[in-house]
């Protein structure tokens, strides 16, 4: 079967899903769609993007598909595509189980992916490893985490906080660390849970021997092949939202006396274009996997989906019941802010990375103003010069992000 007939029936058999009610139908819905496909077909195309692009359009309903599609191909698979010295072995040995990834830890917040407080540390007579979180600590907001048979974890070294390890820990042998997140405001067929690591003790082929080589920045963006399906499928689900309006004002006058029917149409074609244009560089950005893909991944990801929330929230006003009846609900949205990297977070790296480029990239590259140069040099400590950017850090990332990618124009 072509690549394209592939894609064909797997979007019939997502479309003609049911809308489950709870998370056992969401988790059943997953495990047909994932064991349709190969493991090595998952990972060598693009098909994961396609159907997360199909979902967010045709089928916002089904988001939990969609983010356990993300969790499972680009952040468990290719991160031990990425690290491991012998995947195939790897992917042979689990089949299709579901995985989940544990990067985000409680105490993190906002911060989510810049802070890893889960430690390691070797047993020199065995060469175990011992897993421990802090007693206020530990991984949080796990998607897939309570029905997940593996879980990708990252901990750093208990006296080296730049040291930090990818391990593969079976869930099957260690229910007694999962606790169920009850209470989940976004959405109620996706599993959460937290991870909690109490002087546990994994063999040593449990570390993903590559991690071992690579550093923190490489290890903590590692994940921007999901980063870049949400901004993709962030832009189809504002078109699948667009369409929607225009089908339930279809008929109706005064939508079009107010101007607003022009408004939305220009939107649609400003959306379209993008979509093009992400769909273009995809390859381009995610196989080079180079610093400056990872820096157009992070501004192509603030940009789109927080565009998409002023444009969504606009819609709202202008159109009231006519686009609130739409399956793509705003905490859809404010999901894409979160997940993979929050929107605010990224922002900061972005920043992080012109400061340190040096005083002839800052001069000359757009980001900070010379007003921003010269007030910087005028604080004493790094504590003020910081405190400054934390202060100014939109105008500046916007700056940078708008001197880096196009914009859409409504």
């Amino acid at each position: 079967m072509s690549p394209l007939d592939k894609n064909d029936n797997l979007q019939r058999y997502i479309r003609d899903l049911p809308t489950p009610s709870s998370q056992e139908e969401a988790l059943a819905q997953f495990q047909n769609l994932y064991e349709m496909v190969s493991i090595n077909d998952w990972l060598e195309g693009e098909l994961v993007f396609d159907l997360g692009n199909f979902i967010l359009r045709y089928r916002p309903d089904l988001i939990s598909l969609g983010i356990r599609l993300n969790v499972q191909i680009n952040l468990f698979l290719r991160t031990i595509e990425k690290y491991a010295a012998d995947p195939d072995t790897i992917f042979y040995n689990i089949g299709h189980s579901a995985g989940c990834f544990a990067l985000t830890e409680q105490n993190a917040g906002v911060l989510s992916g810049l802070i890893v407080d889960t430690t390691w540390k070797e047993n020199p007579e065995t060469g175990e490893y011992i897993l421990n979180n802090p007693e206020d600590n530990q991984k949080n907001w796990i998607s897939q985490g309570t029905t997940a048979s593996y879980a990708i974890v990252y901990a750093r070294h208990v006296d080296d906080k730049y040291d930090i390890r990818i391990f593969m820990i079976d869930l099957l042998r260690q229910k007694d660390i999962i606790s169920p997140i009850t209470i989940i405001p976004i959405n109620k067929t996706l599993d959460m849970a937290r991870l909690r690591f109490n002087n546990l003790t994994v063999p040593e082929t449990s570390c993903l021997e590559l991690s071992k080589k690579s550093s923190k920045l490489e290890l903590l963006n590692g994940i921007f092949f999901g980063r870049y399906m949400i901004t993709e499928a962030t832009i189809s689900a504002m078109l699948g939202q667009i369409e929607h309006i225009q089908q339930s004002i279809s008929g109706c006058d005064k939508f079009e006396k107010l101007g607003f029917v022009n408004y939305l149409t220009k939107c649609y074609s400003e959306f379209d274009k993008y979509k093009s244009l992400l769909y273009k560089n995809r390859r381009s950005i995610l196989y080079a996997d180079t610093t400056h893909s990872l820096f157009l991944t992070n501004c192509y990801k603030i940009y789109t989906v927080e565009k998409s929330i002023q444009v969504f929230n606009k819609l709202q006003l202008m159109f009231g019941m006519r686009a609130a009846t739409s399956d793509l609900k705003f905490e859809n949205l404010l999901l894409h802010k979160v997940a993979e990297g929050d929107t605010y977070v990224l922002r900061i790296s972005l920043i992080n990375n012109h400061f340190k480029s040096g005083w002839f990239q800052m001069l000359t590259k757009r980001g900070f103003s010379f007003q921003d140069l010269y007030n910087l040099y005028q604080k004493e400590t790094r504590r003020e010069k910081m405190d400054y950017i934390m202060e100014n850090f939109q105008v500046i990332s916007d700056n940078i992000i708008n001197s880096t990618i196009p914009k859409i124009d409504c």
